[in-house]
């Protein structure tokens, strides 16, 4: 049994991979900042978006997006990325910021 913390950080070096993999520059928070409120993942969108990697089983959105809002800066869109086993990466973002992230697409 893997415990909650591994997964934790295999979760987080997973989502950097997939930003890496889509040409994004990524790379783990706390491992280089070294603080418990260092995000999960840094990247190039970090002007846009604060990430908060759940790699879990059960998903909690609320708690996980709570988290998200309490650690993202004031310019930043909290979102949630979360996996579990076997399955595809799914994104959480509050409704009002979904449509201010369209918004930002149309000419």
């Amino acid at each position: 049994m893997v415990n909650s913390r591994a997964k934790g950080c295999s979760g987080e070096r997973e989502w950097r991979d997939f930003l890496l993999e889509r040409g994004h520059y990524a790379r783990r928070g706390q491992q280089f900042a070294g603080g418990n409120d260092s995000p999960d993942v840094i990247s190039d969108l970090d002007d846009i978006v604060h990430w908060e990697v759940k790699r879990t089983e059960k998903c909690q959105p609320y708690a996980y997006m709570e988290q998200a809002i309490n650690d993202a800066k004031v310019t930043q869109i909290p979102v949630v990325v979360h996996r579990q086993s076997r399955k595809e990466w799914l994104a959480i973002v509050r409704a009002e910021d979904l449509l201010k992230l369209i918004e930002k697409t149309r000419p």
